[in-house]
């Protein structure tokens, strides 16, 4: 449903060429990608209400996942906010908190099916449930962990993220600048790459791009806008990015395997 818009979504949001060949289609997926967060952080926040905040887990659970809840409802809402306010380097430092807790739901089972394949959930509870459905089974020590690690852990790893973005960033430009000033070069830097595309392509300026007031200061070559600092080195992030790829196809193959040998001791 709305989870599965957001995972597909998101993901096109980051691509440069998206942004640069086709802005139309990138503010308009964004425009979705941020209402079907929003709702899915509404529709979970009514839900934990509705059940007065005694899930499965119990009292623990349920203040972890409205926690959870707002707090992708809050990335979601400033990455809005800095688009409308044409502050983009906020906004894409906003854009990768919330993809981050996109993809926490999916990683909560994730991570039982691969302790379950290793044998290491801790096997001191039944399958007791109340009256209110709270269960046993999740009242344990690891699960009531477990419900605020899973949305915590992919913001750190966002956060991460911008910390090695930002920090390269302020290699190429001076640090004396704003984030704000540092925003709109990034940002004209991107409409310059437009308006060379829509001139080969059309022999003319895209009408959009034209009424652009920020293009009439930018300079004709994005490389002038510091020609003396270095290029960025993104090493060690995408270091980071194939590292934790590798983690996760591995692990994958992982829980499938021991699924299918039967001896995971989690269902799938």
């Amino acid at each position: 449903g709305l989870g599965a818009i957001c995972l597909i979504l998101y993901p096109l949001q980051f691509t440069a060429v998206v942004r640069r060949r086709w802005p139309s289609f990138h503010r308009w997926t964004g425009r979705v990608a941020v209402c079907a967060s929003m709702l899915c952080s509404l529709c979970g926040m009514v839900f934990t209400c509705l059940k007065r905040f005694k899930l499965v887990g119990g009292l623990n659970m349920g203040i972890s996942f409205f926690t959870a809840g707002v707090v992708f409802a809050l990335c979601a809402g400033m990455t809005a906010k800095h688009a409308r306010n044409r502050d983009f380097l906020r906004h894409r430092n906003w854009a990768i908190r919330s993809f981050s807790q996109v993809l926490a739901p999916p990683l909560y089972r994730y991570y039982y099916l691969v302790l379950g394949g290793m044998g290491a959930l801790p096997d001191d509870g039944d399958d007791y449930c109340n009256e209110d459905d709270v269960c046993d089974i999740f009242l344990r020590t690891f699960d009531a962990v477990h419900a605020w690690t899973y949305f915590i852990f992919p913001l750190v790893c966002a956060e991460l993220v911008v910390y090695l973005l930002m920090k390269q960033e302020k290699m190429i430009y001076p640090t004396s600048k704003s984030e704000a000033a540092l925003s709109v070069t990034i940002e004209n830097s991107q409409n310059i790459v437009v308006v060379k595309e829509n001139v080969v392509k059309d022999g003319m300026i895209n009408e959009e791009v034209e009424d652009n007031n920020d293009l009439d200061e930018c300079p004709a070559d994005i490389s002038t806008l510091e020609p003396s600092a270095p290029n960025p080195n993104y090493l060690l992030l995408n270091f980071l990015s194939l590292v934790a790829g590798i983690f996760y196809l591995v692990m994958t193959v992982f829980i499938y395997v021991t699924s299918a040998l039967g001896v995971n001791q989690v269902e799938t």
